[in-house]
Protein backbone atom coordinates (compact mmCIF):
# COMPACT_ATOMS: atom_id res chain seq x y z
CA UNK A 1 0.00 0.00 0.00
CA UNK A 2 1.40 3.37 -0.93
CA UNK A 3 1.63 6.26 1.56
CA UNK A 4 -1.43 8.03 0.18
CA UNK A 5 -3.58 4.92 0.48
CA UNK A 6 -2.28 4.36 4.00
CA UNK A 7 -3.34 7.86 5.02
CA UNK A 8 -6.77 7.39 3.43
CA UNK A 9 -7.27 4.06 5.21
CA UNK A 10 -6.21 5.62 8.52
CA UNK A 11 -8.77 8.40 8.06
CA UNK A 12 -11.48 5.87 7.21
CA UNK A 13 -10.72 3.94 10.40
CA UNK A 14 -11.10 7.18 12.34
CA UNK A 15 -14.54 7.73 10.84
CA UNK A 16 -15.52 4.14 11.66
CA UNK A 17 -14.46 4.86 15.23
CA UNK A 18 -16.52 8.06 15.28
CA UNK A 19 -19.60 6.05 14.34
CA UNK A 20 -18.84 3.60 17.14
CA UNK A 21 -18.49 6.45 19.63
CA UNK A 22 -21.82 7.93 18.54
CA UNK A 23 -23.48 4.55 18.90
CA UNK A 24 -21.98 4.12 22.37
CA UNK A 25 -23.16 7.58 23.45
CA UNK A 26 -26.70 6.70 22.41
CA UNK A 27 -26.48 3.18 23.89
CA UNK A 28 -26.77 1.47 20.49
CA UNK A 29 -30.45 2.43 20.57
CA UNK A 30 -32.08 2.08 17.16
CA UNK A 31 -35.19 3.99 18.22
CA UNK A 32 -33.09 7.00 19.20
CA UNK A 33 -31.21 6.74 15.91
CA UNK A 34 -34.48 6.80 13.96
CA UNK A 35 -35.78 9.85 15.82
CA UNK A 36 -32.75 11.91 16.81
CA UNK A 37 -31.31 14.02 14.02
CA UNK A 38 -28.06 14.62 15.92
CA UNK A 39 -27.35 10.88 16.15
CA UNK A 40 -28.48 10.22 12.58
CA UNK A 41 -26.56 13.13 11.08
CA UNK A 42 -23.42 12.27 13.02
CA UNK A 43 -23.36 8.75 11.63
CA UNK A 44 -24.30 9.69 8.09
CA UNK A 45 -21.66 12.42 7.94
CA UNK A 46 -19.02 9.89 8.94
CA UNK A 47 -20.34 7.48 6.30
CA UNK A 48 -20.22 10.24 3.72
CA UNK A 49 -16.60 10.96 4.63
CA UNK A 50 -15.70 7.27 4.41
CA UNK A 51 -17.26 7.18 0.95
CA UNK A 52 -15.43 10.30 -0.12
CA UNK A 53 -12.11 8.81 0.96
CA UNK A 54 -12.96 5.48 -0.70
CA UNK A 55 -13.20 7.33 -4.00
CA UNK A 56 -9.58 8.40 -3.65
CA UNK A 57 -8.15 4.91 -3.09
CA UNK A 58 -5.69 3.81 -5.78
CA UNK A 59 -6.74 1.28 -8.40
CA UNK A 60 -4.06 -1.04 -7.05
CA UNK A 61 -5.61 -1.18 -3.58
CA UNK A 62 -9.15 -1.19 -4.96
CA UNK A 63 -8.37 -4.23 -7.11
CA UNK A 64 -6.40 -6.11 -4.45
CA UNK A 65 -8.74 -6.05 -1.45
CA UNK A 66 -12.12 -7.52 -0.65
CA UNK A 67 -13.54 -4.20 0.54
CA UNK A 68 -16.68 -3.20 -1.41
CA UNK A 69 -15.33 0.19 -2.50
CA UNK A 70 -18.02 0.72 -5.14
CA UNK A 71 -20.85 0.18 -2.65
CA UNK A 72 -19.20 2.49 -0.13
CA UNK A 73 -18.89 5.15 -2.80
CA UNK A 74 -22.51 4.57 -3.86
CA UNK A 75 -23.78 5.25 -0.34
CA UNK A 76 -21.70 8.42 -0.25
CA UNK A 77 -23.34 9.57 -3.46
CA UNK A 78 -26.80 9.10 -1.98
CA UNK A 79 -25.84 11.15 1.09
CA UNK A 80 -24.27 13.86 -1.03
CA UNK A 81 -26.89 14.12 -3.76
CA UNK A 82 -30.19 12.74 -2.47
CA UNK A 83 -30.09 13.00 1.32
CA UNK A 84 -33.87 13.25 1.63
CA UNK A 85 -34.28 9.77 0.15
CA UNK A 86 -31.91 8.09 2.62
CA UNK A 87 -33.38 4.88 4.02
CA UNK A 88 -32.81 5.06 7.78
CA UNK A 89 -33.27 1.31 8.16
CA UNK A 90 -30.50 0.72 5.64
CA UNK A 91 -28.23 3.21 7.36
CA UNK A 92 -28.87 1.56 10.73
CA UNK A 93 -28.00 -1.84 9.24
CA UNK A 94 -24.85 -0.33 7.76
CA UNK A 95 -23.60 1.24 10.97
CA UNK A 96 -24.51 -1.79 13.05
CA UNK A 97 -23.11 -4.48 10.72
CA UNK A 98 -21.10 -3.18 7.78
CA UNK A 99 -19.06 -0.49 9.53
CA UNK A 100 -17.55 -2.82 12.17
CA UNK A 101 -16.67 -5.28 9.39
CA UNK A 102 -15.15 -2.47 7.31
CA UNK A 103 -13.19 -1.26 10.32
CA UNK A 104 -11.73 -4.74 10.84
CA UNK A 105 -10.74 -5.00 7.18
CA UNK A 106 -9.12 -1.57 7.24
CA UNK A 107 -7.16 -2.42 10.38
CA UNK A 108 -6.03 -5.64 8.71
CA UNK A 109 -4.82 -3.67 5.67
CA UNK A 110 -2.81 -1.37 7.92
CA UNK A 111 -1.34 -4.30 9.84
CA UNK A 112 -0.09 -5.84 6.61
CA UNK A 113 2.15 -2.83 6.04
Amino acid sequence: MNDRDKQLVEHMTRYCNEIKVAMEQFNYDKNIFMNNFVYFNSCTMSLLQIGELAGRISDELRNNSDIPWKKIRGMRNIFAHDYLSVDKERVWYTIENDVPELHDKLIKLLAEQ
